[in-house]
């Protein structure tokens, strides 16, 4: 993404609240964040589940004496799932906010973490999980959005167990370059400057060999 571009800047001052809000959170709030996301979650999923019994309910409750048709009700269920979901989801997350505004207070660090979260409601499970996660390793927790670079840079950690991997095996196997030098690129390429004949034997170094060579011609 541009990081001049309308999208990218949007996005990136919705970080800059979520951090702002959040990072200086203690472990007893991010416990309570973590219950409430759970909480959410449990709307959404709950929801979506009643949604997919009623909309593949239907075509089977209005049959009217036919054959249950499996594509049907299959649409029915996903309909119904979707409707519910993107329509009543929204509604008791909302309620759910409500409550945490009067649980902690409109000025609590809990609540204006809430405010400031994006997506909370769709991706209440992620964040119950990062909440969790953050209380339990807090190195994990995001970055300053303004300290970080926009562009990908890819990092490379030396100190994994797959980068220590490959370092043993180059240190088994350090490449010769003077045996690739001498190897061929293919099994077809030859050396023009070699006559085109056979390579000749070379002579004989022991005495037993000598004899040997001699007795053969």
């Amino acid at each position: 993404m541009d990081p001049s571009s309308p999208e990218f800047q949007e996005a990136q001052h919705r970080a800059i609240e979520f951090y702002d809000a959040e990072h200086g959170l203690s472990n007893e709030e991010r416990q309570e964040l973590e219950s409430f996301f759970r909480r959410s979650m449990a709307a959404v999923t709950t929801c979506s589940t009643l949604g997919l019994l009623i909309g593949g309910g239907l075509p089977i409750l209005f049959r009217r004496g036919k054959k249950i048709n499996a594509v049907s009700v299959g649409w029915g269920g996903v309909l119904g799932s979707m409707v519910s979901t993107w329509g009543v989801a929204p509604s008791l997350y909302q309620r759910e906010v409500g409550l945490a505004k009067d649980k902690y207070g409109s000025e609590s660090r809990i609540y204006n973490v809430i405010q400031h979260t994006p997506h909370g409601v769709f991706r209440s499970l992620f964040w119950a999980s990062y909440f969790r996660e953050t209380i339990k390793h807090p190195e994990h927790k995001i970055k300053d959005p303004r300290t970080v670079d926009p562009r990908f840079q890819p990092v490379v950690d030396d100190n994994t167990a797959w980068a220590k991997v490959r370092k043993e095996e180059h240190d088994e196997n350090p490449p010769s370059s003077a045996n690739s030098a001498q190897t061929p690129s293919s099994l077809f390429d030859i050396d023009p400057s070699l006559p085109d004949k056979q390579t000749p034997a070379p002579a004989p170094t022991s005495a037993w060999e000598r004899v040997r060579e001699s007795n053969s011609k």
